[in-house]
């Protein structure tokens, strides 16, 4: 139902559908250097004079240390998908609160994504859709639990292993 005659814009309601194109890229990057330096001189003098000589003994010690850490860390994380989400309400402004939840399985590997968010009526295309980044506080839950790449072990290999790394 649209909200005149010449606009296209729709009027949405709780329950509605409208598909969500997400496409997720973010880079993280941390430099951390840390340098310190760790004087310590330590003086121990012991005098010991052997009897009729003028001989003595000393004892001295020194401690010096330094330490430089330096750490680099960089993060690419991409993540694609198309789901439909569902209106859940409907603010006072016309904005869309939507929610949406998605299970995948795959190889006995459920995958839960969960995405959440507002979304503004004319932001909706006349196709019912919306892409991701047209959509107030997103949020985006991806859950893949489970072993990633770990091979089924049989019996004999899940021995032999308990006893030899």
């Amino acid at each position: 139902m649209r909200s005149s005659w010449v606009a296209d814009r729709r009027l949405f309601g709780v329950g509605d559908i409208i598909t969500v194109l997400i496409d997720d890229y973010t880079i993280s990057t941390a430099v951390k250097e840390h340098i310190a330096q760790d004087l310590r001189n330590r003086d121990l003098g012991v005098n010991a004079r052997i009897p009729g000589t003028a001989q003595g003994a000393d004892v001295n010690s020194r401690n010096n240390a330094n330490q430089i850490s330096r750490g680099q860390a960089r993060r690419e994380n991409r993540f694609q998908n198309e789901m439909s989400v569902r209106v859940v309400a409907v603010g006072p402004n016309g904005l869309l609160q939507v929610k949406g939840t998605k299970k995948i399985d795959v190889d006995r590997s459920l995958q839960d994504i969960v995405f959440t968010g507002w979304v503004r009526a004319q932001d909706v295309s006349v196709t019912n859709v919306v892409e991701s980044s047209r959509v107030a506080d997103a949020q985006l839950g991806y859950a893949s639990p489970g072993s990633l790449g770990k091979p089924k072990q049989g019996l004999i290999t899940k021995f032999v292993g308990a006893l030899w790394p």
